[in-house]
């Protein structure tokens, strides 16, 4: 007889023997250690967190023997704080609740972090050998408390019923907290080690430190609106210096460039389409081409050309937008519009850089430390203010071939001296993991830890597409400087020519008006010589300069000796009879006196013409002095 047990039903139903869907503490705590997290990425997911809850200020302090991290974000309700520390939570704020909150709180809510596992793994690396404790406060809650006794739960690997959350605390928890903390946010509580202070001066106080890009707080947080201060154990302030290119504060040589790329998903198939819309409002995409080889199919992208895009809106959803902004941030000492020089490639860093880099002295100038240098060129992705990471757009772009040298100069321009960056903003729709745009920009899920993005996994058709825009419009810029370099040689050519036609105008007239002198002055001459000989030649000028010629008449009347019985000229008779009396050799003497006098007054008219003096009232008087004569 067949038992009841071998009916069709039961054996279909089976025996349950357990119940699948449990949750191993011990290897998940052992991958909250293996979340790669170092010091500097640690004080990062914490910094992340306060910035999620809306937080304007974050203060980390060096006390003797604790480093408290506090902030003023919205703070959490209980079910939420409780959650944030269960092991393995799906989420760490209610938005079901969360109606108070400010619209930016909103847009910012659950950015990141959606599974809690970033504060848990930086408690985890921060005190590995001690235990941490969170203070919390909503402005409609009441203080809260949580404990995580990192060492113990370690020694046991058990996390669960290790990590009290406590209410109702006593006085003077609530009196720590108001000493760090106003009136809303968090307040973490850590060991101080060697370590953790090592860190937080190199952050802070040592303004060239030899970390990585990736490790400096001032580069992940430059745009990050929240301010970040640290206090050291002597109690002075230090903010961190933020490394933000794109203030508007700065001079720009050239007018920053924001293109707007939109992001389309196909409703059937899923796909993502990158667009960029150009000046004839034409959609333009980086093409694609599915090709097999080997038995596998791959695909290969279009390096040069844009496609046009022709939205379906049966197939393709708009879900979102980048936004590409390029920027020129070198002033005058790279590239001067009102005395423009074609810039060399020259290896001095832009004025704004100077603070964020180690300089070093080569050949008499001042130029970056090359390691460093190359962290310029990166692209960086920026999400809700936050870096999420860096990538170099141009695939051809050599480190070598950009660092100076003759016939580099555009590559120059090109990787150092123009900066671009990639901006959105998202927050993860119902709490879930993956969104629209980061799905878009990459073909993995971001990862929760953001300093560990990886950026080889960014689309191609992204990648290229900001390549090919950021090529087009730093070419424009440098054709807009050889422009303006062209027009002022042309403008100083112009210049040079009319200056040199001015010149020989000048001259030409010069010579013109000396002819015109020398020919009126040999007129006025002639002129002079005609009345000259009408003057009686008896007439004696008081002006007349005595020239050592025996000038009384004692003197001349010895000298003639023509014939006359004596010198002594008494016999006046004999004196006005001779026949030659009119052409004797002392008239002829005082004529050729007269006449050079004459000459030099005649000087002395042409002079005075010269000095803009009326020739006319100068002649007139000549004649008077020479009627006297």
């Amino acid at each position: 007889m067949a038992s009841k047990h071998d009916s069709p039903a039961i054996q279909e139903k089976g025996r349950l023997v357990a119940k699948a869907g449990g949750i191993s503490e011990s290897g998940t705590l052992k991958a909250l250690k293996k979340k790669g997290h170092d010091q500097y990425s640690a004080f990062g997911e914490l910094i992340d967190g306060a910035a999620d809850a809306g937080a304007n200020q974050l203060t980390i302090t060096d006390e003797p023997k604790f480093i408290a991290i506090s902030d003023d974000g919205d703070g959490q309700r209980l079910k939420d704080f409780a959650n944030s520390f269960d092991l393995g939570c799906q989420k760490t704020f209610d938005e079901s609740k969360s109606g108070g909150e400010s619209k930016e709180y909103k847009k910012r809510l659950c950015t990141k972090g959606a599974a809690g596992n970033g504060t848990k793994a930086a408690l985890v690396r921060l005190c590995p050998d001690g235990t941490a404790i969170v203070y919390n406060k909503h402005k409609d809650g009441d203080y809260l408390k949580a404990i995580i006794p990192v060492k113990e739960i370690f020694e046991k690997m058990q996390w669960i019923g290790l990590v009290p959350i406590l209410a109702e605390l006593p006085v003077a928890d609530i009196e720590f907290y108001r000493k760090y903390n106003s009136d809303t946010g968090w307040c973490i509580k850590i060991p101080k080690t060697p370590e953790i202070t090592t860190t937080l001066k190199e952050q802070f106080v040592d303004e060239f430190c030899d970390l990585p890009q990736e490790k400096i707080w001032g580069f992940r947080y430059g745009t990050e609106p929240m301010k970040i201060t640290y206090q050291d154990e002597r109690g002075n302030l230090h903010e961190i210096k933020k490394y933000n290119p794109f203030d508007n504060n700065i001079h720009y040589l050239f007018s920053s460039e924001i293109l707007k790329y939109n992001v389309y998903k196909n409703k059937q198939t899923g796909e993502y389409r990158i667009t960029w819309k150009n000046d004839n409002d034409t959609e333009l995409y980086v093409s694609s081409t599915k090709r097999t080889r080997n038995g596998k199919t791959y695909y290969s992208y279009d390096k040069s050309e844009l496609t046009g895009f022709h939205e379906q809106t049966r197939h393709w959803k708009f879900v979102g937008q980048f936004e590409h902004e390029i920027i020129c941030p070198v002033g005058k000492e790279y590239f001067d519009k009102k005395n423009p020089v074609m810039p060399t490639s020259a290896k001095s860093c832009i004025p704004y850089d100077e603070d964020y880099y180690k300089l070093k002295q080569l050949k008499g100038k001042m130029v970056q430390d090359k390691d460093k240098r190359h962290n310029i060129v990166r692209t960086p992705i920026v999400r809700n203010y936050q870096v999420l990471a860096y990538f170099i757009a141009a695939d051809e772009f050599k480190y070598s071939k950009c660092d100076g040298g003759n016939g580099n100069e555009y590559s120059t321009f090109q990787n150092w001296y123009c900066k671009d960056r990639i901006k959105y903003e998202t927050a993860y729709a119902n709490h879930s993991s993956e969104n629209d745009l980061d799905a878009a920009l990459t073909s993995e899920e971001v990862e929760e830890n953001k300093m560990r993005f990886n950026t080889a996994n960014l689309r191609p058709q992204f990648v290229r597409l900001v390549a090919i825009n950021r090529k087009r419009v730093i070419k424009k810029w440098w054709q807009e400087m050889e422009k303006i370099v062209e027009d002022k040689k042309k403008a100083d050519r112009l210049a040079r020519e009319k200056k040199a036609k001015k010149e020989k105008e000048k001259a030409e007239r010069l010579e013109k008006e000396k002819e015109e002198i020398k020919g009126r002055r040999n007129s006025v001459f002639q002129e002079l010589l005609v009345e000259v000989a009408e003057v009686p030649p008896t007439v004696e000028s008081p002006d007349v300069p005595d020239t050592g010629g025996g000038g009384s008449d004692s003197g001349s009347g010895s000298d003639i000796g023509s014939g006359s019985d004596s010198g002594s000229g008494s016999d006046s008779d004999s004196g006005s009879g001779c026949d030659s009396g009119s052409e004797s050799d002392d008239e002829n003497e005082l004529k050729i006196r007269e006449y050079e006098h004459l000459r030099k007054r005649l000087d002395e008219c042409v002079e005075n013409y010269k000095m803009n003096n009326p020739i006319n009232e100068t002649i007139k008087k000549l004649r008077e002095l020479i009627g006297k004569l």
